[in-house]
């Protein structure tokens, strides 16, 4: 899939690469170390760390102990010599995350939408937002390497165009002058694969290859990753499971077709399940969670009907993709657990000849795949050479 002729720029900035990573890994080292782990000559070695300490990336901390000769200089990883920007919008409300180089949290700022608020309105509280961010921090615009927005629809990342977000009202919504009045790099990407991205690169399926990541959130999201990169496809729409229909029945999506799988499995269906079932506690995801917990009845009967719908979906996934792993996040990330034992529990996991041999795994993110990984676009920029997105 991937090309393996390089040219000698290429094989440079792989070499880059790999030396900020181990720096990242590491924070401190000499060249010696560097070259002798990294199988790279020691002139190469040098040559990079000495671009690296330019760039301001990295810096040199004095002399290790010598092993015989000179002693060796000891080189320093600067993780706060640049940042990065996740932003992630939901249909109720938009999330800030600002990161450094070691994918720590610097800040982080949540704020729901207001009443009648239009989307050029939230955009507009977004940018006022990161402002402030970054002065209250001290931070510049020159140290940032870009802004990862996660949105909740089709996104032609091309383009810069959110396609369309029928849970937000919104179609063919640029993001270019946006992009001029933010003053950076501007990455736009749907909301579950970035958080599919963010589950890879940081969360429960960290350093694996293939992947379906399912958001449940108002809708129904998945994010697929094939050997390490985002998959779109060539028209940027793969991955919509959400709207593949799993029943024949009425009730109309708001993308315009019936009987999708979010229509049954979002968190407004469980909650719509437990009121249905006469559940008496809040009527939320986390006040459904925790009835279920203390054994209510009507919480158990809702959680079993969701769950029974929610495999259907991932039937189809499973049968379609056969990834390694399934990833459960969105706000139902910090409840996976209970759902995916409870699909034990009910024999869901065993429909299919293999489909025990597919983990299903709940999110490590807390909910927060799709702001870790829209932050995550942009700082990989740095430590990976490959484009993320296929």
């Amino acid at each position: 899939m991937f090309t393996t002729n390089f040219t000698q720029d290429q094989i440079r900035e792989i070499n880059r690469v790999k030396i900020i990573q181990w720096l990242r890994a590491h924070q401190t080292g000499t060249k010696q170390e560097i070259s002798s782990e990294m199988q790279l000559s020691i002139p190469t070695v040098t040559s990079i760390v000495q671009v690296l300490v330019e760039e301001g990336l990295a810096e040199e901390a004095g002399l290790a102990v010598s092993t015989g000769g000179r002693k060796p200089k000891i080189v320093r990883f600067l993780p706060d010599a640049r940042h990065a920007l996740g932003v992630n919008i939901s249909t109720e409300a938009f999330q800030i995350l600002l990161l450094n180089l070691n994918q720590e949290t610097v800040d982080r700022e949540d704020a729901h939408f207001k009443a009648g608020e239009t989307f050029d309105r939230i955009l507009e509280r977004v940018l006022e937002r990161v402002e402030a961010m970054l002065a209250r921090n001290g931070i510049s615009k020159e140290s940032l390497l870009g802004m990862g927005m996660a949105l909740p629809g089709l996104v032609d990342d091309d383009r810069q165009v959110l396609s369309y977000a029928p849970n937000l009202g919104v179609r063919d919504h640029s993001f270019q002058e946006f992009q001029e009045r933010l003053g950076m790099k501007l990455f736009i990407e749907n909301e579950a694969n970035v958080a599919a991205y963010g589950e890879q690169l940081a969360g429960a399926a960290r350093n694996k290859g293939n992947l379906v990541y399912v958001s449940v959130t108002e809708g129904v999201g998945t994010g697929i990753i094939i050997e390490n990169h985002i998959y779109k496809s060539n028209r940027k729409k793969a991955g919509e499971f959400g709207h593949i229909p799993i029943t024949d029945g009425q009730e109309k999506c708001n993308c315009g077709r019936t009987g999708c799988w979010e229509l049954f499995t979002s968190k407004n269906a469980l909650i719509r399940y437990y009121g249905e079932e006469g559940g008496t506690g809040e009527r939320s995801v986390p006040g459904v969670f925790e009835a279920y917990r203390n054994g209510e009845q009507a919480a158990q009967a809702a959680l079993e009907r969701y769950t029974r719908y929610l495999y259907q979906g991932l039937d189809n996934i499973l049968l379609a993709l056969n990834p390694d792993f399934v990833v459960l996040g969105g706000d139902l990330g910090d409840y996976a657990g209970d759902v995916i034992e409870l699909g034990s529990r009910l024999e869901l996991d065993r429909r299919f000849y293999g489909y025990e041999q597919t983990p299903i795994l709940p999110s490590e993110l807390h909910g927060q795949g799709a702001l870790m990984g829209a932050a995550l676009l942009s700082l990989e920029e740095v430590f990976n050479y490959k484009k993320n997105v296929i």
